[in-house]
């Protein structure tokens, strides 16, 4: 039996990452708590495990080939909730969680929601699975996408309808109290600025290249019900503001636009409302 305290020590030695330190250290915590089962609180403690370092041989080759560690281990937490993820899809971010909650800020009865380029399905079961009564749809571009987001609504037992689409060129018929997403933002010119752990995952939930997301969803104000919102996470840079983003949507005859930023990062949520 190996201090699993003693482990993850000798793990963090091990560990080659850019991070700085106290990154490097929850990398690994996050390592063995998947990999153990235990808590970081059991870890820190020394709980013992049959597991040693000669175990993690692999997870540590891949991280140090800078892998998300989500990726290695096919976990992420969302919501509170442990959802599967591959490179396949995107890494859910903390800050898409505050999305969640702007949704239910409304207090909705029964809502039906589509949410748009759904990836693992983070935004779709949360929603569906926090709101009482909610008819979630989700669709994606990429099938295996979908398969990722298809196998977390059923271990979550999230009732969710799931549909293969280019958001640009098609979506479900039907009218919808909330359209969400959390679209490609990065430009295209930004890629190369990226860290190594993020060129992981999947390009095309990354960027959108030269397609305008935003310029596309502003055209389905008619899938929308009276009164009927849609919430879009973003990124301010030069192409695209609050202000052209409010523009934008104002000018396609939502009778309201406005901007929410994040508590914990430089995201900001777009409201847009028919």
């Amino acid at each position: 039996m190996t201090n699993s305290n003693t482990l993850c020590k000798e793990l963090l030695r091990r560990l080659r990452a850019e991070e700085d330190i106290s990154e490097k250290r929850e990398i690994i915590y996050y390592l063995a708590e998947c990999r153990t089962g235990f808590t970081k609180s059991e870890i820190v403690q020394g709980k013992a495990t049959p597991l040693c370092a000669a175990d993690f041989e692999s997870d540590l080759a891949r991280l140090n080939n800078y892998e998300p560690v989500q990726y290695v281990t096919g976990i992420a937490w969302f919501c509170g909730r442990k959802f599967s993820v591959n490179s396949e899809v995107l890494i859910p971010r903390p800050e898409t969680e505050e999305l969640v909650q702007l949704v239910k800020n409304y207090k909705p009865r029964s809502p039906s929601v589509l949410d748009v380029g759904t990836g693992s399905g983070c935004l779709a079961v949360s929603l569906a699975l926090e709101i009482p009564n909610a008819a979630v749809s989700a669709l994606d571009i990429s099938e295996g996408a979908l398969t990722v987001a298809k196998e977390n609504a059923k271990l979550l037992r999230a009732d969710v309808r799931f549909f293969l689409m280019d958001a640009l060129t098609e979506m479900p018929s039907g009218e919808y109290d909330f359209i969400v997403s959390n679209p490609p933002y990065i430009a295209p010119q930004d890629m190369e600025k990226l860290p190594p752990v993020v060129r992981f995952e999947p390009v095309i939930a990354l960027t959108p290249g030269n397609r305008n997301f935003y310029q596309s969803l502003s055209d389905r104000r008619h899938l929308l019900k009276p009164s009927g919102k849609m919430i879009l996470e973003f990124v301010p840079n030069e192409s695209v503001t609050e202000e052209s983003l409010i523009a934008i949507f104002r000018d396609k005859g939502f009778s309201k636009a406005t901007v929410r930023s994040s508590a914990i990062s430089n995201v900001g949520f777009l409201i847009a409302e028919r």
